[in-house]
């Protein structure tokens, strides 16, 4: 995983590793995170980390799956990089047809709104860590943690 800081001309980035996903290929990308709506991407390999990033990037934030060099889906939202102005049940459509590759493509173990525990993942306030752009923070002490212990 990686968190790239989207407010600066130098970004900083954070990386880390996520376990309990399961993805096996390809790379999820999105703007939409708590607290910072930081770019955030989560993937199997730096190609498709790559791919989503810069899809992200070109439709001004909100969600893109890649796998390889190819999008897979992705839901536009142009807004701050947080919502759309298209109609509830076009942007709904594209939801569900990412969840589904996200599950189907990419190889998501997670069965209930996978997207949610993403967007929460980056979270430095949630116990017991958060990955933020400067790295992971333990969120009682407030204090960055190395990435391999």
């Amino acid at each position: 995983v990686a968190i790239i800081d989207r407010y600066h001309r130098k970004p900083t980035i954070g990386k880390g590793f996520v376990k309990g996903l399961g993805i096996r290929h390809g790379a999820l990308a999105t703007s939409v995170n708590h607290n910072a709506h930081n770019l955030v991407v989560l993937g199997s390999d730096f190609v498709s980390m790559a791919t989503a990033v810069n899809r992200l990037i070109d439709i001004g934030g909100g969600y893109v799956a890649a796998q390889g060099d190819e999008v897979v889906a992705q839901v536009e939202l142009p807004v701050a990089g947080l919502l759309s102005m298209e109609s509830y049940e076009t942007v709904s459509a594209k939801f569900e047809a990412l969840e589904n590759a996200w599950k189907d493509r990419l190889g998501c173990s997670l069965d209930d709104r996978p997207l949610w525990t993403l967007n929460f993942l980056c979270s430095p306030v949630v116990p017991d860590y958060g990955i933020t752009n400067r790295g992971i923070l333990h969120s009682s002490t407030g204090k960055l943690v190395d990435v391999v212990l």
